[in-house]
């Protein structure tokens, strides 16, 4: 999911310093003197409000283009993991030809302009005859935009993940800054915070659609009100990034067949030593494994690398570095040394081979 996000946090970034440069013009104006500097003060007012339209529009445009970009790369990721359509999911299998119709009649669509028709037949023909795992990513996207935070979460419901807009509440950073932003909503219930807290899309949207549609409104957003709707949306997708990449790592961490490993202990000073047993594989230096834990009830993974190695031998003998090792009777514990926190409860996986 590195390509969504990369390209979503540089078109913010490219707005914050748009309203940077804005307010530094701004603050120039105010001591020169002449008749340009005139022109532009006594226009200034009319100014603010061209900046704020564009503000609106260019933030959700880049906001649409990350959840529409972010659901195919979420796709396009987790089906390598899948063995068959039918493991998809009943969510996914069951509606899966009702989105497929929707896309074929919106082929017109700008963004839909590199589908065509044989290739959406062919995809049928895979998924429902051949039952392979390969979608079309473009069938889980709403034609009409309009990206409001229901949208959003029955978009997510489609690809099979279920009340996004619950669980982003657990996922850094968008949790820690709902929690500065709304001091007390602790009490609420779980309907009425999440009516509060995404009210920022709901009103990005609705702003996006006055200006869009040549309505004019004197509830315009100041520079400070803006940048804490950037700041939101920023840490909403975010957040949203780091979900979908848990839930391919999920995909991964079931497609691996090797079984998880048990960690004994776990020594740190700078980098992890992991103290390993139960291993029913082959390790070597250099091979990857794929760490498993809880998070506020979430299912966290990362992976890492295998730097070093060592193994205790029974009967006396002492420790030893290898480069890799293979199961054997006598041996009494491996460590491993990674450069990633680990804690003991964690489960982990060798990642033999990647696809």
């Amino acid at each position: 999911m590195n390509v969504s996000i990369y390209e979503f946090i540089k078109q913010i970034n490219q707005i914050r310093q748009h309203l940077e440069v804005f307010e530094r013009y701004d603050d120039i104006l105010k001591n020169l003197q002449n008749a340009d500097a005139d022109f532009i003060k006594s226009n200034m007012t009319q100014e603010k409000v061209f900046l704020y339209r564009s503000n609106i529009i260019s933030l959700y445009g880049a906001f649409e283009h990350f959840i529409e970009s972010v659901i195919q790369e979420y796709i396009k990721s987790a089906q390598k993991y899948i063995a068959s359509f039918n493991h998809w999911g009943e969510k996914i299998t069951k509606n899966y030809f009702d989105l497929w119709k929707k896309l074929h009649g919106s082929l017109n669509y700008a963004k839909f302009s590199s589908i065509s028709e044989t290739m959406m037949v062919e995809n049928l023909h895979k998924v429902i005859c051949k039952n392979e795992s390969t979608l079309i990513p473009q069938c889980f996207l709403q034609n009409g935009g309009n990206y409001r935070s229901k949208v959003i979460n029955e978009m997510f419901n489609n690809i099979g993940i279920q009340d996004i807009n619950v669980n982003l509440l657990k996922y850094e950073p968008f949790k820690s800054f709902l929690g500065q932003q709304y001091h007390g909503s602790e009490t609420l219930d779980i309907s009425q915070k999440i009516e509060l807290y995404y009210s920022f899309l709901d009103d990005l949207v609705e702003r996006r659609n006055e200006i869009a549609h040549g309505a004019t409104s004197d509830n315009l957003l100041n520079n400070e009100l803006f940048k804490v709707m950037l700041s939101s949306v920023e840490k909403y997708a975010t957040s949203i990034n780091y979900l979908l990449k848990d839930k391919v790592y999920e995909k991964k961490w079931e497609h691996n067949d090797n079984t998880a490993i048990k960690i004994d202990n776990v020594y740190h000073k700078n980098v992890a030593l992991l103290c390993l047993s139960d291993i029913n594989t082959s390790i070597a230096v250099g091979n990857k494994i794929l760490i498993h834990y809880k998070e506020n009830d979430c299912s966290r993974f990362f992976e890492a690398e295998i730097e070093e190695m060592r193994v205790d031998i029974k009967h006396g003998e002492k420790e030893k570095n290898v480069n890799y090792y293979e199961n054997v009777n006598n041996l009494d514990a491996l460590t491993i040394k990674i450069s990633q926190n680990v804690k003991p409860k964690q489960k982990i996986k060798l990642l033999q081979t990647d696809i």
